[in-house]
């Protein structure tokens, strides 16, 4: 919100949100120091009109034939509009993760943008183990189904992704950690696409049908 000529000249830390104003200092800190050359993590801004601004910063050390540090590189990218989703998504998923205590009923989350895959406490549940939320890599949930029905899956995410089909749901078996297999049918829909239509998340369930 500020014009070019309010900006020039001034500390960026007076405009940093209170909390993330010691871990700014702290990173300048250790690339000055030469711990790091880069780093890109998520902070806040405050906006002239008092509002909170989420900024993906990319932050770098330019250096001289020497190695001697020139100056700081600074890219930043407006992520605000992804914040504030993904809040909503976090806190709709806890209203239907309450709704469903005690249920065969899994809510998973997946975000094709880090390949990141969220399963609700039921899942660990189902598949013999405590009440807990996991979160791990998309691809590791391929080693928990059944082999036969591996192609199948990956075959008809890729389609729906496409959008070749104009559903996701299917059934398909997943191992325990006693080694039983259950049989489960998992349906899920876009949540979230980017500016060209991309798909960047989906959110949907999958129910013990053994």
């Amino acid at each position: 919100g500020y014009t070019e000529d309010e900006l020039i000249g001034r500390n960026l830390v007076d405009i940093n949100f209170s909390e993330d104003r010691t871990r700014t200092m702290d990173v300048r800190a250790r690339l000055q120091r030469g711990e790091i050359n880069s780093i890109v993590w998520d902070k806040r801004y405050v906006h002239k009109d008092g509002s909170l601004v989420w900024v993906r910063l990319t932050t770098s050390i330019v250096q001289d034939a020497a190695g001697q540090a020139l100056h700081r590189l600074l890219v930043a990218e407006d992520i605000t509009a992804r914040k504030r989703a993904e809040a909503t998504i976090a806190e709709n998923r806890a209203r239907i993760s309450l709704a469903l205590t005690g249920s065969s009923v899994v809510i998973w989350e997946n975000d094709l943008a880090t390949n990141k895959l969220y399963l609700s406490a039921e899942a660990s549940v189902m598949m013999g183990g405590p009440s807990v939320e996991t979160y791990f890599d998309a691809e590791q949930l391929f080693e928990l189904v059944h082999p036969h029905d591996v192609p199948h899956l990956r075959t008809a995410l890729a389609r729906y992704i496409r959008g070749e089909s104009r559903e996701y749901r299917l059934q398909h078996r997943l191992c325990t950690r006693s080694g039983a297999w259950l049989w489960v049918e998992t349906s899920g829909s876009v949540t979230e696409r980017d500016a060209k239509g991309r798909v960047l998340r989906m959110t949907g369930i999958s129910v013990n049908i053994t």
